[in-house]
């Protein structure tokens, strides 16, 4: 029984904590699951992250806005970066929801919108962080060198636009 005393006091003690609030959702979330087009999640006006993809291709594409201006300078219409590589350069997407993580291959490429550059990779609906991302609606993104947590999303919304792309 002594072994049992100090389980049993933190599982009462657990069951005596008030449990975190639900997190507040992003209204600026949006999903569109037209027929003839490619379904889309995005967050903002004008967006700064937005999920696509092909109906039952298996596979997201990801593209989010990044603070970071790769651009250095043009060459007639081809943009350069400083040591003179044309758009788009290589970049690294990094995804976490949860305790989920994949970091993926992309490319970057000068905003046209404006300041900084649009990261833009692929993930598949099966990895562990999107699944994770459907349940919670939380997901945080790295890519050239920053980390951008994104306002949560209803999952609802989120399985209602991964249901499209499996």
């Amino acid at each position: 029984m002594r072994r049992l005393a100090p389980v049993l006091l933190i599982l009462f003690a657990a069951a005596g904590a008030k449990a975190a609030p639900p997190p507040a959702y992003d209204p600026a979330w949006l999903v569109d699951t037209p027929k003839d087009a490619p379904a889309t999640l995005i967050h903002g006006a004008p967006a700064t992250v937005g999920f696509a993809c092909q109906k039952g291709s298996g596979q997201v594409e990801v593209r989010l806005v990044a603070s970071k201006i790769l651009a250095d300078h043009k060459s007639g219409e081809t943009t350069l970066d400083a040591a003179g590589v044309p758009a788009p350069w290589p970049a690294s997407l990094g995804f976490v929801s949860g305790t989920d993580s994949s970091t993926q291959r992309g490319h970057a490429e000068p905003n046209p919108a404006g300041a900084g550059s649009v990261v833009t990779g692929e993930i598949s609906t099966a990895a562990p962080v999107i699944k994770a991302f459907a349940k919670t609606g939380q997901i945080t993104f790295t890519a050239l060198g920053e980390t951008t947590p994104q306002p949560p999303v209803k999952p609802g919304l989120v399985r209602k636009f991964l249901g499209i792309c499996h």
